[in-house]
């Protein structure tokens, strides 16, 4: 839309015919429930530009200062087809003046996100970066509980560090609960995101970690009395290789018991002592509010399932812990596909594998060995397996055509080597759509619309034109594309000026894209409103 404003002013024209939604929240105390607005009042704060991943989903606060009872709340992308956008409530009824705006992101992608509540307007930049196989990511986070009028500290640790990247944890309800240590820089590298959670009114809010350009969340329970000593919320089952005469398989947990007994010590038992060999437990952290424990369970020689490991905390804490021991992974191929793999190129390819005794939350990870030649490109759909029963896919883009490329899967630790070659395609040509051929657009005088238009079969290196009677045309008309190379999607913007164009003196656009058939269309102006 910024595109579209800053086109028309260059042109001197005003546009009537654009789309814009808004949002706005409460920031503080000194936010005010009205139904009639200060012309003076800055209405909603000012929202950041966001980077996001492709295939990725982001969460943005949006805040007034100014709190509108039942206002209508709403938020539109420039470019639906490469992110689309939601938000978490239509209608403020509970007078709480801020909203949260869901990103999605579909393709690499810079447009512009316009945000509505009640009256009040504003917007922010999104640019969405091509999907990497080495994104920060972490692993789905539990709740977290924190005392009212005290606090509790956080750890959130990121696979995949950036060294000196910028973190943010921004809370969605400021009135529950605020953060120590809220913006930070990772400067050692080790992906830890550390901070404080103050417990300021009963109820339960989300917590949004921002580190790079990736983002988790994290729900908060502000509690009015601990009471006896509790655990925070732990994964009640983890899963871990058997270990071998070669090789003893261990894997880490923190536990953290809230409102501790002095000198008070967690023990770890098991009646299964053939399938777990003895436990490590160390007290990493001692605070008069909470202690941290970092347990080490290494599996023994036998396979099992559901082993019980008791959690004891000085007779005050009984819960436990289930186990299972699994025999190593092992990864192929799904049984339509053959080693190596041939993608054509200019496309993309979903590799589907199988892999024994998945579980839940275990890490995934793609490296492409070939990176640097530039000849393929590849990821996992998932960093995590969050659904043990969905299939396991990769997705490989054919750049240039090239033999024996290599690319490496990793399950749990467990890794698979995948040959690829890139083959030329000779089967299907690109074609256009969006728009039928030769049909006639009528525009209104001073305005400006958006047509969505798609590529099948595309092409990586290749990107969509257009043309028409630009020099003759000057401050009457013009029409311009908006998107990548390789994008199956582009936005065509075509927009008008003062001047009438009738039937007799229609405008021909045509739309160019290498290896496919031109698709034409005609404009006329009118300044009588349809």
């Amino acid at each position: 839309m910024k595109k579209l404003l800053s086109i028309l002013a260059s042109i001197g024209l005003l546009t009537h015919s654009i789309s814009i939604v808004s949002s706005c929240g409460k920031e503080n105390d000194q936010s005010q429930e009205t139904n009639t607005v200060p012309s003076d009042v800055n209405k909603i704060e000012k929202i950041e530009d966001q980077t996001m991943y492709e295939a990725k989903t982001k969460i943005v606060v949006v805040r007034s200062q100014v709190i509108i009872k039942d206002a209508e709340i709403s938020a539109i992308s420039e470019n639906e087809g490469a992110l689309s956008v939601s938000v978490s409530n239509a209608i403020d009824s509970e007078s709480k003046g801020f909203f949260e705006v869901t990103l999605k992101a579909k393709t690499i992608v810079d447009t512009n996100v316009k945000v509505k509540y009640g009256d009040f307007e504003s917007s922010f930049n999104v640019k969405v970066l091509g999907a990497k196989h080495d994104e920060p990511s972490t692993n789905e986070l539990l709740d977290s509980n924190v005392q009212l009028n005290s606090s509790t500290p956080e750890q959130v640790i990121f696979a995949n560090p950036v060294k000196d990247a910028n973190y943010e944890v921004i809370v969605v309800d400021k009135d529950l609960v605020s953060i120590e240590n809220a913006i930070s820089k990772d400067s050692s590298g080790n992906g830890e995101v550390t901070f404080r959670i103050n417990g300021l009114k009963l109820g339960k809010t989300k917590i949004l970690i921002n580190y790079e350009y990736s983002q988790v969340s994290l729900y908060v329970t502000v509690v009015e009395k601990y009471g006896f000593p509790f655990l925070s919320d732990y994964e009640k089952k983890v899963t871990i290789i058997k270990s071998t005469e070669d090789n003893q398989n261990t894997i880490t947990k923190y536990i953290t018991v809230n409102n501790p007994i002095s000198n008070g010590e967690l023990e770890l038992s098991t009646n299964v002592t053939e399938s777990l060999l003895p436990f490590k437990v160390e007290k990493v952290v001692e605070d008069l509010k909470f202690v941290i424990f970092k347990i080490n369970i290494t599996s023994g020689y036998k396979k099992e399932q559901d082993v019980v490991v008791n959690l004891k905390y000085m007779n005050k804490i009984n819960e436990t812990l289930l186990v299972d021991i699994i025999d190593e992974h092992t990864i192929k191929l799904d049984v339509e596909q053959t080693l190596p793999i041939e993608v054509s190129e200019g496309r993309h390819k979903l590799i589907k594998l199988d892999v024994t005794d998945r579980f839940k939350n275990a890490k995934i990870n793609v490296v492409n060995e070939n990176a640097s030649t530039g000849n393929i490109d590849a990821f996992a759909m998932n960093d995590y397996d969050t659904d043990t029963n969905e299939a396991l896919t990769i997705v490989v883009y054919g750049l240039k055509v090239s033999k024996e490329n290599v690319i490496e899967y990793s399950y749990n630790g467990i890794k698979f080597e995948i040959k690829i070659n890139i083959i030329v395609d000779s089967t299907k040509k690109p074609s256009i759509s969006g728009i039928k051929y030769n049909d006639v657009i009528k525009l209104n005088t001073n305005s400006g619309t958006y047509y969505g238009i798609y590529i099948d079969n595309p092409l990586t290196n290749e990107i969509i034109s257009v043309s028409y009677d630009n020099e003759n045309l000057k401050g009457k008309f013009s029409a311009s594309v908006e998107g990548h190379n390789g994008a199956s999607y582009y936005n065509l913007l075509l927009v008008s000026g003062k001047d009438e164009v009738n039937d007799d003196a229609k405008i021909k656009v045509t739309l160019k894209y290498k290896n496919a058939d031109d698709l034409s269309f005609f404009v006329t102006i009118s300044s009588k409103k349809a």
